[in-house]
């Protein structure tokens, strides 16, 4: 690869990257004015295709860590957007519901996403559109192959499992050492960050 091609692929990344911080914060803008923030926008969009699943279901379909997802949860529920209740079949299973005003916001909240992409994509035909569809799923799925997948990250024991790692005890504070259970890869003080 030539070094203007190297250029040119580092363009390309820095103007994706331009586009997906001006969608962020065009959808923040539509967003505020129904009194919503994004993180709230995605659990509300995920329950208005299906009310009443569970915290983990939730959790795997907004791809974000479980604790984020409670925290949420626990605001959008103080708020009157959502509660939650455990399922009367198995009483571990927390599932969260729509309340009328959560289902309010689906005709306006619904309409955001098509909005940003109308504008965002105006001016581009067809040919234009199929052509960026490919070439984006062509770079999402290069990444892919090198980035582990957006599955809720697994910890501890099982963490140490997964990668063929020897088993390693955890200790108390103060005992030398201390691995906590939750870490990953029971590295301790190592977490992911959402970008």
């Amino acid at each position: 690869m030539t070094e203007s091609e190297n250029m040119n692929k580092q363009a390309v990344l820095e103007l994706l990257g331009a586009v997906c911080h001006l969608e962020r914060r065009r959808s923040r803008t539509l967003l505020h004015e129904l009194g919503l923030y994004r993180a709230r926008h995605g659990i509300l969009r995920l329950l208005w295709q299906e009310d009443g699943v569970s915290q983990t279901d939730l959790t795997r379909g907004s791809h974000v860590k479980a604790a984020a997802v409670s925290k949420t949860l626990q605001g959008m529920e103080e708020a009157g957007l959502v509660e939650r209740r455990r399922d009367d079949r198995d009483r571990r299973v927390v599932n969260v519901y729509l309340t009328a005003m959560g289902r309010s916001l689906e005709q306006q909240g619904g309409k955001i996403r098509p909005q940003i992409a109308g504008e965002a994509l105006a001016g581009l035909d067809a040919d234009e559109l199929a052509a960026l569809e490919s070439s984006l799923t062509r770079m999402r799925d290069n990444l892919s192959e090198l980035v582990p997948d957006d599955r809720p990250a697994r910890h501890g024991r099982d963490a140490r499992r997964a990668i063929g790692a020897p088993r390693q005890r955890s200790r108390r504070p103060g005992r030398g050492r201390y691995i906590p259970d939750d870490a990953p890869h029971g590295v301790a003080g190592e977490s992911e960050e959402a970008c």
